[in-house]
């Protein structure tokens, strides 16, 4: 069955080979390096403590977890980078696709690049069933487009990814993702875990369209910046949650840019404690040219003056332009605790 499901998944590849580490090539770069474009380097269970460079063609790097859906092939499959190195760096491939499938990338610290994984070169990305697990990195300028965990940007083209879950707990205050594409993002099924986290979950932008669903964002305290999901043209964002989120310096989460759909959202159990000039800064702002919001529940969230979550449209130039849709909005439950906004500001107590 194993063989037969392995096929399947290199059907489209008609001359591609399957590269086992241990087994035919002792490390992952040793499989890499032997590698053709469209191979697959199957990996075993274990703990590769590797800094890997990849070839400039496309490849799949793999666990069995694809094949067997049995989570320790996944759990147990291990890329660290023993806190001394970046775990993965993918150059050109010219538009050809790279994907990563059920792995554990772990422990890497880059200097000037992310301590995951990083690109950004003429290459096409995905990734599936992965964890992002305690990186940092030193020396990385760009302010809002560093990260710690996985920094993929324009020129890389296209990028789908889907059950990623990142967990990073060692103190680095920037953003844990940044994911750039010169065209189309697609993402489903996200889970950024802030607990003992000091920065940020972080940026992903597309120059076209992204289609974003099932995102959850939980026990964030950022510091500086504003996680974000946005597109220039078209943004497409379905059944998101994010909860127990505090802020104190600034908006903690931005969605949206161009023609917005937001569906589902669940907003709740989260704390601005802002003052001065943060104390209108929202929780979350959802914005675009053109807002389409249906399924809002925003409850449970304080803050110490006003706006716990905005709602904005861009003006754009454009005098004919749609004001936008919110239909099934609730807000129940919140704590707004004063009147005394910023005079340039047009407040709502809770929205």
């Amino acid at each position: 069955m194993l063989r037969i499901i392995l096929c399947l998944l290199l059907a489209t590849a008609a001359h591609a080979a399957v590269i086992g580490v241990p087994g035919e090539q002792p490390t992952i770069q040793a499989a890499l390096d032997a590698s053709a474009s469209g191979d697959t380097v199957l990996v075993e269970r274990g703990v590769y403590q590797e800094h890997l460079i990849s070839p400039n063609h496309g490849y799949t790097l793999m666990s069995r977890w694809p094949m067997t859906r049995d989570s320790a092939d996944w759990l147990e499959t291990i890329l660290d980078g023993t806190d001394s190195g970046t775990c993965l760096r993918i150059p050109g491939t010219g538009f050809e696709w790279v994907s990563l499938q059920g792995l554990v990338v772990a422990n890497g610290h880059g200097t000037g690049f992310p301590g995951g994984i990083h690109s950004k070169d003429s290459v096409n990305v995905e990734v599936r069933n992965l964890i992002l697990r305690d990186h940092r990195a030193d020396g990385q300028h760009g302010g809002e487009s560093a990260a710690t965990c996985m920094r993929l940007r324009v020129p890389v083209r296209n990028a789908r990814i889907s059950n990623l879950q990142v967990i990073n707990t060692v103190g680095d205050t920037r953003a844990n993702v940044t994911v750039d594409t010169d065209q189309n993002l697609w993402l489903d099924s996200l889970d950024f875990d802030g607990a003992g986290n000091a920065g940020y979950a972080g940026r992903f932008w597309s120059r076209d369209s992204l289609w974003a669903s099932h995102v959850h964002y939980h026990d964030f305290n950022p510091s500086v910046y504003a996680s974000n999901i946005s597109a220039n043209s078209f943004t497409y964002l379905r059944d998101f949650e994010i909860n127990n989120c505090n802020g104190n310096a600034g908006t903690v989460f931005w969605f949206g840019d161009g023609h917005s759909v937001y569906r589902n959202f669940h907003i709740h159990d989260c704390v601005h404690t802002g003052t001065g000039e943060f104390q209108n800064a929202a929780i979350a702002i959802l914005a675009a040219d053109h807002v389409d919001i249906d399924s809002l529940i925003v409850e449970n969230t304080t803050m110490t003056e006003s706006d716990a979550v905005e709602i904005e449209r861009y003006t754009n130039g454009d005098s004919n332009q749609p004001w936008g849709d919110v239909n099934h909005l609730i807000v129940r439950n919140n704590y707004a605790g004063g009147i005394n906004a910023d005079g340039h500001e047009y407040p709502g107590r809770i929205m």
